[in-house]
């Protein structure tokens, strides 16, 4: 499905979808036309290693549609019982009545917002990039998530999708007020063994004394592809650490911007690819240290298998009058076939004199020498390639601050590794 099959569908599904707010339908419009301008990126240099417009070819369109059974219902048993505060996505549309969230403020995008508030600005006049324009072009209601201010809690949002062929388009706009602590997981998953694909777009406000931790997953089957854009704008003495984990998707795309804004903001951006088969992960990351006084920190590490891809640019930017920052970048890759590939672009653009900044990237394999450690202590070859690949990964892992959470997902990352290196 090329670029004029999906300005096609575009077309029809503005068509078909009318927005109830009419500065969302400009956004839509506005996207669109920036969309038919510019195509799938192709030529631009942040995707030379990713044709999206490759891998969404086979993608045999279907209308979003909020139909579930039964199936969908034990799906969400299971996640009530483990968050308090759980977000439902059904093919892309917000399901209020499978929604719960008693400790936070959530509510449907297009009743909540008013287009002149400044914090969504940036959401009305988005960023310059084709995912972008693609996601816009099939906007739909979303879903805004407050945390007021001085209060502490933990969301899970879940995007399911029960049909093939299914392209779904989720919009979460976050605001962390003051001094507030929020725990955001995103996870997608499909409750059929089908083709789909998925483009989540979020943006997130956190304010003066915020802190926001941010983990997004994604943990599919080898025929899903799947297309993330994330922007985060830090405020004064806000605190933001994103938490990106690519474990399973024939295509997982991943674009995160964050910008500091005003002295003591920090930023924390954390990823892990784990791939298999002919996977395919791309994460790029930019941070933009516009204000002084800013910190941020960046480390991420692929392992990657059989005939799998891992590609990851990150890019710290620090403007002219951004004196004084402190700021750290790192990519590290574990090779374990002879067809996998890593490709790794660190980059650092600094405009200011009074800066503190390092950057590096590693690609390796497993040594012979850690594998006969482990075999002279009876443990075979394939138990010591996962446990080795695991205690690689853990340092990722590790950096989930909320405990159950972080267990839960190491938990399904081991079980992962195990299925799937141990040969």
């Amino acid at each position: 499905m090329n670029h004029q099959n999906y300005l096609a569908m575009a077309e029809d599904y503005m068509l078909d979808t009318p927005l109830s707010a009419l500065w969302a339908e400009e956004v839509r419009k506005k996207a669109m036309d920036s969309f038919k301008k510019s195509g799938f990126p192709t030529k631009s240099e942040n995707y030379r290693f990713t044709n999206i417009e490759k891998f969404l070819t086979s993608m045999q369109w279907r209308t979003p549609h909020k139909d579930y059974d039964n199936r969908v219902i034990a799906e969400i048993v299971n996640y009530q019982a483990a968050y308090e505060n759980l977000i439902v996505f059904v093919n892309g549309i917000l399901a209020q009545e499978l929604s719960r969230h008693p400790s936070i403020d959530v509510k449907p995008t297009y009743s909540a917002l008013d287009s002149q508030e400044s914090i969504w600005k940036s959401f009305t006049n988005f960023s310059q990039d084709e995912l972008t324009y693609l996601h816009h072009s099939f906007l739909y209601e979303g879903v805004v998530i407050e945390a007021k201010k001085d209060t502490k809690s933990v969301v899970k949002i879940l995007s399911l999708i029960t049909d093939e062929g299914i392209f779904s388009h989720p919009t979460i706009l976050v605001h962390a007020h003051k001094h507030s602590d929020l725990t955001l997981i995103e996870e997608a998953h499909a409750v059929c063994d089908k083709v789909y694909s998925q483009q989540i777009f979020s943006l997130v406000q956190v304010d003066a004394g915020a802190k926001v931790e941010h983990i997004q997953l994604v943990h599919e089957n080898s025929t899903t592809n799947f297309l993330g854009t994330t922007e985060a704008k830090i405020q004064k003495d806000g605190n933001y650490r994103n938490i990106t984990l690519h474990l399973g998707a024939a295509l997982a795309r991943k674009n995160l911007a964050i910008e500091l804004l005003e002295s003591g903001a920090h930023a924390e951006s954390y990823a892990l690819y784990g791939l298999k088969g002919k996977e395919h992960s791309d994460i790029s990351i930019q941070i933009l240290h516009k204000a002084a006084d800013t910190t941020s920190a960046q480390i991420a590490k692929g392992i990657l298998t059989d005939e799998s891809r891992g590609i990851f640019t990150g890019k710290i930017h620090i403007f002219q009058e951004a004196q004084r920052v402190n700021s750290s970048q790192l990519n590290k890759n574990l090779i374990l076939s002879q067809k996998a590939q890593a490709h790794s672009q660190p980059q650092l653009e600094i405009f200011a004199d009074d800066v503190k900044c390092s950057h590096g990237s590693t690609t390796g394999q497993l040594q012979d020498d850690e594998l006969f450690y482990f075999q002279t202590r009876g443990i075979p070859a394939e138990k010591a390639r996962t446990l080795l690949a695991h205690a690689f990964g853990n340092e990722i892992l590790m950096k989930i601050e909320n405990k159950e959470i972080r267990e839960e997902i190491n938990t399904r990352v081991l079980k992962d590794f195990e299925a799937h290196l141990g040969h």
